[in-house]
């Protein structure tokens, strides 16, 4: 039997393991192709290699968090280019924001919630809109929200303006303010 290979690299044996299609999240590859066609990395017409990807992203990012402090700019990129950015790994970092360690860790939880694909933009905003979540919590998500690159300006700040109309904390209202004139 002849060794797998992706990309010049040699699989490892769990990938034939039938106990992890268990595990496999559903992609949409149309959606999955227009969000990910920037990424030379991925072999878009190898639906397994995908899946597998998908599987191991969580591990990837949670790697990512753990070593913030260690890890180049390089080192970001080449996780970030072999992980499927989806809702188990937006979960995970949304979590993570109650509980990171430092001040590093915040910033790369904050830099992965906006390289989220467009559709998680919403459910950021409807976060950061939630007044009976942590002040600090909504803080970072309306950081993520100045962040969001892949979005416009305007609809960024469109976006920002309506938490600023809905928000009775004024400590929010301030952030709010701040990260409009970043923009």
């Amino acid at each position: 039997m002849q060794a797998a290979t992706w990309n010049n690299t040699l699989l490892p044996s769990s990938f034939f393991d039938t106990s992890i299609l268990n595990q496999l999240i559903p992609v949409n590859y149309k959606t999955l192709a227009s969000e990910y066609s920037h990424r030379e990395t991925f072999n878009l017409s190898n639906d397994i290699t995908e899946h597998y990807i998908a599987v191991n992203s969580d591990d990837n990012i949670e790697y990512l968090i753990k070593n913030a402090t260690h890890s180049s700019a390089a080192k970001i990129h080449s996780v970030l280019s072999k992980s499927i950015l989806n809702e188990q790994t937006f979960n995970h970092c949304i979590n993570k924001l109650r509980s990171f360690e430092n001040e590093t860790q915040l910033d790369l939880l904050i830099f992965l919630i906006s390289k989220h694909p467009n559709p998680y933009f919403e459910k950021v905003i409807s976060y950061a809109s939630n007044e009976s979540i942590d002040k600090y919590v909504r803080y970072y998500l309306i950081e993520a929200i100045g962040k969001w690159g892949s979005i416009d300006e305007d609809n960024r700040k469109e976006a920002l303006a309506n938490i600023l109309k809905n928000t009775q904390n004024n400590y929010i209202k301030i952030v709010v303010q701040n990260t409009m004139e970043e923009i």
